[in-house]
């Protein structure tokens, strides 16, 4: 619960922050920005170049939770640009990489993400990489909302372009759904 930020930037994620839940132990909580006409912002940790994230987003693995009244970003105004960039290899998605079950609901959410395809078989979503199973629902989102996810492809290679699945809501969906409300 977010509602003693006292306003919409004050919190920012540590640098060693790799997301909530696991793949043993999902989030299946519920994250509340409480007020949905003054979001706090969440500002997610960037990172030096040399390293690579496997799993990327607010949470890491979700199980039935539902995260609403947020503003998620990984665009911190820094002196250097460069940590504002992600590297992927596998899964990054604003508020969750991995949906693995349940019902899961985003709520009036906005993203703004910057984040770079390092491998060929990456899966990326402005909301959600990839939705392996259950289902996840979508309320009061608006064109706006994740217009500010910049999806990059570290190689301009088209072969690069064509494997990585990429979509400014949900770049996959393997055996779930996806509802919008």
């Amino acid at each position: 619960d977010l509602t003693q930020a006292s306003d919409v930037n004050d919190y920012v994620a540590s640098n060693d922050f790799d997301g909530i839940g696991s793949s043993k132990y999902p989030f299946a909580g519920v994250i509340s920005g409480d007020d949905a006409t003054n979001k706090p912002t969440i500002t997610l940790p960037g990172q030096d170049r040399k390293k690579v994230k496997v799993n990327y987003g607010l949470i890491q693995y979700m199980k039935g939770a539902v995260v609403q009244n947020l503003n998620i970003t990984t665009l911190a105004e820094t002196a250097d640009s460069n940590k504002d960039d992600i590297y992927i290899n596998s899964y990054a998605g604003g508020v969750a990489a991995r949906v693995i079950g349940g019902d899961n609901i985003i709520d009036n959410v906005t993203v703004s993400t910057r984040l770079i395809a390092n491998a060929t078989t990456t899966t990326m979503g402005g909301y959600v990489a990839i939705l392996e199973k259950g289902g996840l629902i979508i309320r009061n989102m608006e064109v706006l909302d994740v217009s500010n996810f910049n999806p990059v492809y570290k190689d301009a290679n088209t072969d690069m372009k064509l494997k990585n699945q990429v979509s400014s809501v949900v770049g996959k969906v393997e055996d779930g759904y996806v509802l919008y409300e």
